[in-house]
């Protein structure tokens, strides 16, 4: 089995003519086959984070070998059926005192996971809404245009507006040298571009 994790910026999906679900699926089995993609936009923006094999011999990069070598060192991927420590053997109280471990080991894995389970959400909670520094993409007629750099500030500070300090550069219309603002919505943390007129409206 080939396991592969890919981590992708959420902007592939924000600009008309980026990609679509479909798109993103075909790109994420063309990776897995080692295959060359055909947008760049994807692939600029996407990191692979796992690339490995399951059973085997991992070393091997020709997949034939690796498939030959599967039968000498399968992978676990499904237990149909186990049978406890404490099942097998026959003395009580040492059937109580493995049930008593188990339990207690398994209680203690549990609480553990919880815990990281919880620090992780709250992690990515705070990434939501606080400052950050990012990147914004334009869409300036068939083109996407993506800024340099600049940091977004908290949602507290920005849900009602914040300067980028960039200004719009386009070769056609009346947004050419507009001062580039953005808001960050309160529930969420997302951003979205906004031009600011000369009168303050954006």
């Amino acid at each position: 089995m080939h396991e592969q994790q890919v981590l992708f910026k959420d902007c592939v999906f924000s600009f008309n003519g980026a990609i679509t679900p479909e798109n993103l699926d075909a790109y994420l089995k063309q990776d897995i086959l080692d295959q060359t993609l055909g947008n760049s936009f994807y692939a600029e923006r996407r990191k692979i984070s796992i690339d490995h094999k399951l059973g085997g011999n991992p070393a091997l990069s020709n997949v034939t070998e690796w498939q030959r070598s599967l039968g000498a060192n399968p992978a676990l991927l499904k237990i149909e059926q186990f049978t406890p420590w404490y099942e097998i053997v026959e003395d009580p109280d040492v059937k109580a005192n493995l049930q008593r471990i188990i339990q207690n080991r398994t209680d203690a894995y549990e609480q553990l996971r919880i815990q990281q389970e919880e620090q992780i959400m709250n992690q990515r909670a705070n990434a939501r809404i606080l400052a950050w520094k990012a990147s914004i993409g334009l869409l300036n007629g068939d083109t996407c245009q993506i800024t340099t750099p600049v940091t977004l500030d908290s949602v507290a500070t920005c849900s009602s507006g914040c300067a980028t300090g960039l200004a719009i550069k386009s070769s056609t219309g009346p947004l050419n040298d507009l001062p580039l603002w953005y808001i960050r919505d309160p529930a969420t943390g997302f951003v979205q571009a906004r031009v600011r007129s000369q009168d303050g409206k954006y």
